[in-house]
């Protein structure tokens, strides 16, 4: 207890000796610290909003909102109500409280809407009611999707024929949200194709038609082979290598045509196909020796010659023979005793020439077999310039119509106004986002940072006053004058300095008035005032050398009276 006083005696009389200043920013200090405190305690038991539900209609959105109210659950409203938002932690109690209550009732029936049959309902009332609230279902599941904000689904059910081969197959479209600067791969869009038709009996992958917002088909570059069948569509290495080279032409071209017209004034899609079949092509050529036919390699030479009589007569054997009748074309022998001659050269000369063979194997993959280049301009673009853009996007991109490479370059107005809001939302939230995190991270860093500096100026309020206590010369004892107030120090800047008037006090008594009263009179009142002379002498001494230390003394007397 005595260390506590002790303790409590010292905090007593170090904030006496501080002036105005100092305590201002102790307290100041200490109020930011606290409130810093605050602010972290806070911001840590701020939970993690995501996203409860979305596209909600006006009716929807106000009885959630009061429903929500009643739990006691914190909530956030988004695009006009038709986005809320809960805490992460109790999202899937807060779904299952709504869905008790059948909330939503419009907009995204699942299947709390089998709940509300009754007896008088038929067969074919039952099934469409299943087919709506499975449609439902299937799209709360797809939003969950990475990168999917909306989803709808139609399902369309033939009905049962008395023959089979009459009997159509069901169908399924699906339309999909997607959130801004967001992208599905195949792998994923395959996915939503085949859990759809897991859900329908009979549905085919086939049958499932995928599609976005702006019109585009996503199930044509997705579609999973026929059961049973192999795929005649490429692998997953082979469709990676041909999306590479596609959005590399495409990043090229519309980053070219950015800095050309400006950002947001072009878009650019290619499709291009690449042969993965390996080729191999083996070609051999001969050629002569320069300057000859060919360099001899071997010869031969072979003659015949015959002289002497031909043989008698003679012919082909057979009726005409015998009869004397020879046969059409048949020429007679020559007659016995003339001489006949046979003379008979040939020479056969191999000759070397100059071989060249060449084995020519295409790596798969490195060669496009066709590419297709599709430009969309705004409308503002010149249609000379549109000339201009077309002619180098051909060049740039390798079209050859030989090889069946096709280009077009339109002018189209664009629409910027959902693009621009998309985009700016987007970027919003991002922006909070990091704002908040960033307060997160620096707000102990700061409170830190400005106590410290806090604490470093009183001490530097305190040290000059430590140093001018320390350094204070003593003025000589004079008892004469010990009961004369200290003078007040004057500003070393205004020269002249002008000491306050002193004054007397009367003398108790007489007033002397012999010679000798008034010499001792006089004596008194001179040293009186050499003992002033030296004091102002002293402090004027100390204002010169050092007018920062004399000006801090002279405001905290200022502030203590």
């Amino acid at each position: 207890m005595e260390q506590l006083r002790k303790l409590l005696d010292q905090a007593r009389e170090i904030w006496g000796r501080l002036g105005l200043s100092s305590r201002i920013i102790i307290l100041a200090s200490l109020a930011l610290l606290i409130i810093g405190v605050i602010a972290l305690t806070v911001t840590a038991r701020l939970p993690d909003y995501t996203d409860l539900y979305t596209g909600l209609s006006p009716q929807d959105s106000a009885q959630i909102e009061t429903r929500l109210k009643e739990m006691g659950v914190r909530y956030q409203t988004l695009e006009g109500g038709a986005r809320i938002r809960v805490p992460s932690r109790r999202r899937a109690e807060v779904l299952l409280a709504l869905s008790a209550q059948g909330l939503p009732t419009s907009g995204s029936i699942g299947w709390e809407f089998l709940s509300k049959t009754d007896f008088t309902s038929t067969q074919w009332t039952l099934e469409k009611k299943n087919i709506i609230a499975l449609q439902t279902e299937l799209a709360r599941t797809i939003t969950q999707i990475d990168g999917v904000e909306g989803a709808r689904i139609h399902i369309a059910t033939p009905q049962e024929a008395l023959y089979s081969e009459k009997e159509k197959e069901p169908t399924a479209s699906v339309l999909l949200k997607l959130r801004p600067g967001a992208t599905l791969d195949e792998e994923r869009i395959r996915g939503i194709m085949g859990m759809v038709s897991h859900s329908v009996d009979g549905l085919k992958p086939s049958n499932v038609t995928v599609m976005d917002t702006n019109g585009h088909v996503l199930s044509e570059v997705a579609e999973p082979p026929a059961a049973g069948k192999a795929s005649p569509r490429l692998s997953q290495t082979q469709l990676g290598m041909q999306r590479d080279f596609q959005k590399d032409i495409e990043r090229k071209i519309q980053s070219m045509l950015d800095e050309a017209i400006g950002p947001d004034k072009a878009i650019v899609r290619v499709s291009a196909q690449l042969e993965f079949d390996e080729k191999k092509m083996e070609e051999e050529v001969f050629t002569p020796h320069p300057g000859t036919d060919g360099l001899v390699r071997s010869r031969q030479s072979k003659k015949e010659k015959y002289e002497g009589y031909p043989p008698g007569a003679g012919g082909p054997p057979g009726t005409p023979t015998n009869t004397g009748t020879p046969p059409a074309g048949y020429k007679a022998p020559a007659a016995q005793g003339s001489p006949a001659r046979y003379n008979k050269e040939e020479l056969i000369e191999n000759k070397e020439h100059n071989r060249k063979k060449t084995l020519t194997e295409n790596a798969p993959g490195t060669k496009p077999a066709r590419i297709q280049v599709g430009v969309l301009v705004d409308s503002s673009i010149q249609k000379s310039d549109i000339d201009r853009i077309h002619n180098v996007v051909a060049s740039f991109a390798g079209i050859d119509p030989a090889r069946g490479d096709t280009i077009s370059v339109q002018a189209i107005p664009f629409e910027r106004g959902a693009r621009e809001l998309a985009s700016r939302q987007l970027q919003e939230e991002i922006r909070l986002q990091r704002l908040w995190q960033a307060v997160r991270v620096l707000w102990p860093i700061l409170t830190v940072l400005f106590l410290v500096l806090a604490a470093l100026w009183v001490l530097r309020g305190a040290m000059p006053r430590k140093k001018e206590a320390e350094e204070k010369p003593r003025a000589p004892a004079f008892p004469e004058i010990s009961t004369f107030p200290p003078p007040p120090f004057p500003q070393a800047t205004i020269p002249p300095f002008v000491p306050p008037p002193v004054e007397i006090p009367a003398f108790e008594g007489e007033e002397p008035t012999s010679a000798e009263g008034r010499r001792g009179l006089s004596e008194m009142l001179k040293k009186r005032s050499e003992a002033q002379s030296m004091v102002l002498e002293e402090v004027e001494e100390l204002v010169n050398s050092k007018p920062e230390v004399a000006a801090e003394l002279l405001r905290s007397w200022l502030v203590e009276k």
